[in-house]
């Protein structure tokens, strides 16, 4: 089980490594004002348990539960149609 609720805001690609180990996908999302945007996948029986998305190699976002997260999306998405 990977000890997400160790990984904090700001804290660099790095010191994410040394917590949780290494992802099973990393995406760069691309380059926005404030530096390159890139997205971790931790995943658990095919299937992504939690994210980490970075900017500029540092911690922006944790998601614990990632399908909850995704949940929230559609969500937003289907309110705004």
């Amino acid at each position: 089980m990977v000890p997400i609720d160790k990984v904090e805001i700001g804290m660099s690609q790095n010191e994410t490594l040394k917590i949780i180990g290494t992802p099973t996908e990393k995406i760069k999302l691309g380059e926005g004002p404030s530096g390159i945007i890139e997205v971790w996948h931790y995943s658990q029986d095919d299937k992504i348990r939690h994210s980490v998305e970075f900017t500029d190699g540092k911690v922006e976002k944790v998601i614990g539960d990632y399908n909850a997260y995704q949940n929230e999306l559609k969500n937003m998405i289907k309110n705004t149609e």
